[in-house]
């Protein structure tokens, strides 16, 4: 049961990511939209990031396709989960 619900959890957390890079596409696709920017939060325990978060403008179509890779990747991986989820109520 706790795999269960470990998998359900993991569900819930792709199905918030892919709603969040939705929402970003559908704004960015939006004919009145004008650019944008964007930032990175970088965490690491082996070397010291010279990254100091400046604000960094993103082109607006390679940002599309990349929200849009993103979204199909999570969808493959809940689609995979959802297939586990469906294996452990077979073999319970």
């Amino acid at each position: 049961m706790k795999d269960r619900l470990t998998l359900i959890k993991k569900i819930e957390e792709h199905e918030s990511r892919k709603v969040q890079f939705e929402k970003v596409l559908k704004d960015i696709s939006n004919y009145y939209f004008e650019d944008g920017n964007l930032t990175f939060d970088l965490k690491t325990n082996d070397f010291n990031s010279q990254y100091e978060g400046e604000i960094i403008k993103f082109n607006d179509d390679l940002m599309k396709s990349y929200l849009k890779s993103e979204i199909e990747q999570l969808e493959t991986k809940i689609n995979e989960m959802i297939e586990s989820l469906r294996r452990f109520q077979h073999d319970s």
